[in-house]
Order: C-alpha cells, then sequence, then structure tokens
C-alpha cells in the first residue's frame, strides 16, 4: 500500500487506532521516526486519566514533536494558524471563520480532522459554515477567548450538521448571555453533547438557569463552570433540576459558594453520576470543605 491509501483508510475510520498502528509498521520498515509518535500517542490516549505512565509518554511524544512535528504538518499548516496532534495525526486546527468553509474541506482530506479552533469569528459569516455538510466530519468546536453575539451562536445552534459534536469550547468567551445559551439548548442537532467548558466566561444567574433546563444539555458528562459569575440564586437553581445528573466530571473552581450552595451540591450529587468533583478551598469554610468530603469521598479533588 501507499502512504496516500494508508492514510485514506485512517481519514474513512478516525475512531479505529488498527488503521494507524499498520500505517506505523510501514512507517518503521521505511525507518520513519513517526511510527513511534503513532504508537506513543494511541497508546497515552488509551490511559485512564492520570495513569503513572502517561508522563513518560507525554515527554517522548514531545521530543519527537519538536524535532518532526512541523515536518509532519507542513501540508496542513497552509491552512491552519496552529495544529495539536492525537494519535499519530493531526486532529485540531486554529483557523479563521472567514477561511473556514474553503480550507475545511481540503483539510478533511490531508488528516483525521475532529476539532477546530475559531478565531476571528467577527470577521465571517457563520452561516457559511453552519450549513456545510463538512461538519459532520467533526466532534469539537472551539470559541474560546471570543466575542459572541447572538446571531453567531444562533446561526450556529441552527446548523443541520452538528449531530457529531460532543464537545463545545467557551472558555474566556463573551457571550450575548441567556439568549446564547438558550439557543445551543435548543439546537435540532446539538444531540451528541457531551462536554461544555464555560469556564473563565460572562456566564451569570439567568445562563445557568437555562442550562439546567435545555434538552442539549442533557447528556452532558463534563462539565467546566471554573471562575464564573453567578451568584447563589444561580447555583442553586442550577443543582436543583434534573438536567444534569449525567454529569460525571464538574469544575466550580474559583468559585465563591456559600453553604447553602453545598448543600444544592451535595443533595444533587446524591442522584447524579458524578465520578469528579473539582473544588477550590480557599473560596470554601473549612466546615462546608469537611461537609463536602463527607459526602463525596474520593470523588472530591480539592485545589489549594
Amino acid at each position: 500500500m501507499s502512504h496516500e491509501a494508508f492514510l485514506a483508510e485512517i481519514i474513512a475510520n478516525p475512531d479505529d487506532d488498527t488503521p494507524r498502528l499498520i500505517y506505523a509498521d510501514w512507517l518503521e520498515d521505511q525507518g520513519d521516526h513517526r511510527a513511534e509518535f503513532i504508537r506513543i500517542q494511541c497508546e497515552h490516549a488509551s490511559l485512564p486519566l492520570n495513569d503513572p505512565r502517561g508522563d513518560a509518554l507525554l515527554e517522548r511524544e514531545n521530543q519527537l514533536l519538536n524535532l518532526y512535528g512541523r515536518e509532519w504538518s507542513k501540508q496542513i499548516q497552509k491552512y491552519s494558524q496552529f495544529v495539536v496532534f492525537n494519535r499519530g495525526f493531526v486532529e485540531t486546527v486554529t483557523m479563521r471563520l472567514s477561511d473556514a468553509v474553503d480550507r475545511l474541506g481540503r483539510i478533511l482530506k490531508l488528516t483525521p480532522l475532529r476539532g477546530v479552533h475559531l478565531i476571528q469569528i467577527s470577521k465571517g459569516r457563520m452561516s457559511d459554515l453552519a450549513q456545510s455538510e463538512l461538519l459532520t466530519h467533526l466532534r469539537k468546536f472551539d470559541f474560546s477567548g471570543s466575542v459572541l453575539n447572538f446571531q453567531v451562536i444562533h446561526e450556529f445552534a441552527a446548523s443541520p450538521y452538528l449531530m457529531n459534536i460532543e464537545a463545545l469550547d467557551f472558555s474566556k468567551a463573551v457571550l450575548s448571555r441567556q439568549s446564547a445559551i438558550l439557543a445551543l439548548g435548543h439546537s435540532p442537532t446539538l444531540t451528541s453533547l457531551k462536554q461544555l467548558n464555560l469556564s473563565m466566561s460572562n456566564l451569570r444567574d439567568p445562563e445557568l438557569r437555562v442550562l439546567s433546563t435545555q434538552p442539549a444539555f442533557q447528556k452532558l458528562e463534563k462539565l467546566d463552570l471554573s471562575e464564573i459569575q453567578a451568584t447563589d440564586a444561580g447555583w442553586v437553581a442550577l443543582f436543583d433540576k434534573s438536567y444534569l445528573q449525567s454529569v460525571k466530571w464538574l469544575n466550580l473552581c474559583r468559585n465563591q459558594l456559600s453553604s447553602n450552595v453545598i448543600n444544592a451540591v451535595i443533595n444533587w450529587s446524591a442522584n447524579s453520576h458524578i465520578e469528579t468533583l473539582v473544588v477550590n478551598s480557599e473560596y470554601l469554610s473549612s466546615e462546608d470543605l469537611d461537609r463536602l468530603e463527607t459526602s463525596l469521598k474520593d470523588k472530591l479533588v480539592v485545589l489549594v
């Protein structure tokens, strides 16, 4: 088989490591260092979180990337300002919204792309991208650090091609308040969403109330709400609803949480699937921290 044939097989089966590892065997026969890189990244991706073997694998990954990463990604770098490798191939790219429609199709022919980080959103048209069937190839959209008006979010959420999106990142983003969350929550095709990052965004009480009641968020497993702008009323409303019972990982760091909020969290956790709750000790009273530790036990991660 040729390089092109191997790549076509990998792109056609992006979730399967087998074609990647077969390709690695072929590369090894050619004396190509990328064989080791593919194997290491596939092994690393398969490890449980915090597995002690991960540090050594990551160190070697970075060594190989520093030596050969530019060469391995040079074709894609023509269309992207920044790339991220996963399981041996470029999986995430950064690009301007104005370039996305034209460049996305070209990149998808070069790598098993799964995620896009959009920048300079105000200078492009979201409606053009949202109506592209190419979005069905993606699993993640990253809007971090952007200012997002309602029209942008509404056009994105109305796309008929979001059924495979599993993760959205709005960290450090400025959202058009509850209307943006409402539009996402009512998206007709955002049905596979499992991860939502709203950390350090301008999220306040009205957005938390909307977040807890919308169908698109019912399957969330990972939710990052660190350092947002909510008050007790918003937090209590969030944990008073049943739509977040599927959440397994929740980050509440750098939020001042009162005893009333801790009561709501404890009551919610009793009927949820939570496996990891992350908090900061400096933002809690010692009594509330003790109550969380008693209730959640090894599910609680306390940062100091």
